[in-house]
């Protein structure tokens, strides 16, 4: 993630790092107890990271001091989205789950049948997300009910994009898919 001027990374050594933009140098790195392989989100000075450890952990963006941890019960690989105060991540449980961006508690929580890696994708109240059970899931963002799905004959373990109202998502079946947004 590339704001304000400054790059904040995730790494296999078990640490965030924030380094400068104009010249890479290193403001700060924080230990978060476990690897991180997906990106990190950062909004209104915190940093939002997954851990293979299956927590989530939000840093202060001024000095990378740790302000909540939530733990989700198994690994995560997607990266978080942030949106209107929420931050919602999946994880190898299965489970997509929405947590307040100012202390972490779990607002609602949705399970799939299978690993969810794919990064939500948050527009106009929707959460977009795929999971490994083969699926696309649309769900709401004020209780996680799904308002769509879309089933694959492969697992669906990337970012779905949205764009002018259209939602194009690959899968493991080797088609990428356009759909019109509901």
């Amino acid at each position: 993630a590339v704001p304000d001027g400054m790059v904040y990374v995730g790494d296999h050594d078990q640490s965030v790092r924030a380094l400068s933009a104009a010249d890479g140098s290193e403001q700060w790195t924080t230990g978060v107890g476990d690897d991180v392989s997906g990106s990190p989100a950062v909004v209104g000075g915190s940093v939002y990271v997954g851990t293979d450890g299956g927590d989530v952990v939000a840093l202060s963006t001024a000095d990378g001091s740790e302000q909540w941890r939530y733990e989700m019960g198994g690994p995560v690989h997607s990266s978080p989205a942030v949106d209107s105060g929420a931050v919602y991540v999946g994880s190898d449980q299965g489970e997509v789950v929405a947590l307040s961006a100012s202390n972490g508690d779990r607002q609602w929580a949705f399970g799939t049948g299978d690993a969810v890696r794919s990064s939500p994708s948050v527009v106009s109240g929707n959460v977009y997300v795929g999971s490994n059970d083969n699926t696309l899931y649309i769900l709401s963002t004020s209780d996680g009910a799904v308002q769509w799905e879309l089933s694959t004959n492969g697992p669906v373990a990337t970012a779905p994009a949205v764009v002018d109202n259209v939602v194009f998502v690959a899968s493991g079946d080797s088609n990428v898919y356009g759909l019109t947004a509901p």
